[in-house]
């Protein structure tokens, strides 16, 4: 009886031996997953929501941007129709409001457009860039100007195409003293860029202010013109415009791809009322930023530059930089004074290049 009950005590034992190896590996990999493994769980966990968010934020901010029957939309159709009713368009003006309601195209010829939409900023060059590859014929000159404020910003209306590391940059080293400094980082710039990206709509209307009923017409050759006309009283401001030369770095390689492309850019320095002009000359910050913007401007587009500054009275303005329609007029015809050194012979149609299917928001 003695070898039987040896035999199945031994028998017995042999579980007991083997589970103490997995359980003294259960309480190392327990261990291991101590307050360190729960942190990073946690973190990792909040970094993919807020990226999540943050990237289905900026999406639903370019639809609203770009959606149809907006002024982007406006304009793109506007050109493709200027296309295919086969005028032979070899001249573009972009840039922001300023060019959108101040270059009025007819004056100069048939062969001129103006694609400028409101708000334009350096990020957006991306998408100006993949409209210009789709068009039928390549322009041979476009002519780009874009407001200051625009360009000291970091509030960027198309964020995902800004370079994300300069973008990153530019947010630490301005957070404490500029608001806007992580708006592109949802969770980083608060409740105040889902507001001023969704809640805020993009008729004008903000938080405070009341709304205005303003009737915005784009033209056969793109001017965009605002009805009512109504004028607004301009006065000399602090101007804060800190220099961020990322816009810059934007600007110079649209430049550099365009010209190895066959289209010319020129720059333009869209004039302003004379308070703003003030603005700009005597804040300690806005002084400092104006002579930095005017020779990034001079290195990167060399003598390809037009300033317009002056060239109209402030009564031709409706508030700080936008002119009325006859500000238009008046501003075209003496930009036709000093177009001619840029005017290139027409160009037969090109194969238009594959761009990318932007915005498909």
């Amino acid at each position: 009886m003695r070898p039987s009950s040896s035999t199945s005590g031994s028998s017995a034992a042999l579980p007991s031996t083997g589970a103490k190896p997995a359980a003294r590996a259960n309480r190392r990999w327990r261990s291991r997953r101590g307050p360190h493994w729960f942190l990073a769980t946690f973190f990792g966990f909040l970094v993919i929501v807020v990226s999540g968010v943050n990237l289905a934020v900026l999406k639903a901010h370019q639809w609203r941007r770009y959606r149809p029957e907006s002024e982007y939309d406006k304009k793109m159709q506007n050109a493709l129709a200027a296309y295919a009713a086969g005028r032979p368009i070899t001249a573009i003006f972009a840039g922001d409001s300023t060019v959108s309601v101040g270059i009025m195209p007819r004056v100069l010829g048939p062969e001129y457009l103006n694609v400028a939409w409101s708000g334009f900023d350096p990020s957006e060059l991306q998408l100006l860039e993949d409209r210009l590859s789709g068009f039928s014929i390549r322009p041979s000159v476009l002519f780009l100007g874009i407001n200051p404020t625009f360009l000291s910003q970091n509030e960027w209306g198309d964020t995902l195409s800004v370079p994300a590391g300069a973008a990153f940059l530019d947010g630490i080293t301005s957070f404490y003293d500029d608001t806007n400094s992580f708006k592109p980082l949802v969770i980083m710039g608060g409740l105040a860029a889902l507001s001023n990206r969704i809640v805020s709509p993009l008729d004008g209307r903000g938080q405070g202010r009341e709304p205005t009923f303003t009737r915005l017409i784009v033209e056969s050759d793109g001017l965009l013109v605002v009805d009512p006309e109504i004028r607004s009283p301009v006065q000399t401001r602090d101007l804060r415009l800190p220099y961020r030369s990322v816009n810059f770095r934007m600007i110079e390689a649209f430049r550099r791809t365009l010209a190895s492309r066959g289209t010319r850019v020129v720059w333009l320095f869209m004039p302003y009322a004379a308070a703003f002009e003030r603005s700009l000359r005597e804040g300690s910050s806005s002084r400092a930023f104006l002579g930095l913007y005017r020779a990034e401007i001079k290195r990167i587009f060399g003598d390809d530059v037009i300033d317009l500054g002056g060239a109209v009275p402030d009564e031709l303005f409706r508030d700080e930089g936008h002119l009325t329609k006859a500000g238009a007029r008046s501003l075209t015809l003496k930009l036709a004074e000093r177009i001619t050194r840029f005017r290139a012979p027409r160009t037969a149609p090109v194969p238009a290049e594959p761009s990318v299917a932007r915005p498909a928001w």
